[in-house]
C-alpha cells in the first residue's frame, strides 16, 4: 500500500501549499483516473497475480478522483481536504501494523469462519472496490467514501493475511 501511502501524504502536503490547477487539468486527472480506477477492478476480477498493486494502485486513484471531484464544491479551508488523506494513511498503516505483529496465527475455528465470510460475493474485492469508486459520486453524501475506504483497507488487510 505504499503508493496509497504516499498519494495520501501527497494530497495532504498539496493542501497545506496549493498551486493553480485549472479545471480542464483537473478534470483530466479525474477522468484519467476514472478509466485507471476500472482498469485496476478489471485486473483484480481477472488477474489472480499481482492483485496487491491493483488494489493499491486502484486506492490511490480514488482517492485522487475523489480530490478532483469534491475539492471545487467546498470551500478553500474545508479541513476533510486536508485530513481525510492523512487518516486513510494512518488507517492503513494501523492496521499492517496491528496485523503484522500479531501474537500468533489465528485458531482454525476463527480462521475457517473468517474464510467462509470472504466467501461470499458481495466481500469479493473487485465488488468492494466498484463500491468505493460509485461512492465517489454521491456527493450529498459526504461520509459514504471516507467510511467505505476504512472497511476497504480492513477488507483488503484481511484477505491479504488471513483469506488464503
Amino acid at each position: 500500500m505504499i503508493i496509497f501511502i504516499l498519494t495520501g501524504l501527497a494530497l495532504g502536503f498539496y493542501e497545506q501549499h496549493p498551486f493553480a490547477v485549472t479545471d480542464t487539468v483537473r478534470l483530466s486527472i479525474a477522468y484519467t483516473g476514472i478509466a485507471l480506477s476500472l482498469l485496476c477492478i478489471a485486473w483484480r476480477y481477472w488477474a489472480k497475480a499481482g492483485h496487491h498493486w491493483a488494489q493499491d494502485l486502484f486506492f490511490a486513484f480514488a482517492l485522487i478522483i475523489w480530490y478532483a471531484f469534491w475539492r471545487p464544491f467546498h470551500p478553500h479551508d474545508a479541513p476533510m481536504f486536508f485530513f481525510f488523506p492523512l487518516y486513510f494513511v494512518f488507517v492503513t498503516v494501523f492496521t499492517e501494523f496491528i496485523v503484522n505483529t500479531k501474537p500468533g496465527p489465528l485458531d482454525v475455528l476463527t480462521l475457517r469462519q473468517l474464510q467462509k465470510i470472504m466467501a461470499n460475493w458481495w466481500l469479493q474485492s473487485w465488488f468492494v472496490m466498484a463500491c468505493v469508486l460509485g461512492s465517489v459520486f454521491l456527493m450529498q453524501q459526504y461520509l459514504l467514501y471516507p467510511v467505505l475506504v476504512t472497511l476497504a483497507m480492513v477488507h483488503r488487510i484481511l484477505t491479504t493475511h488471513y483469506a488464503r
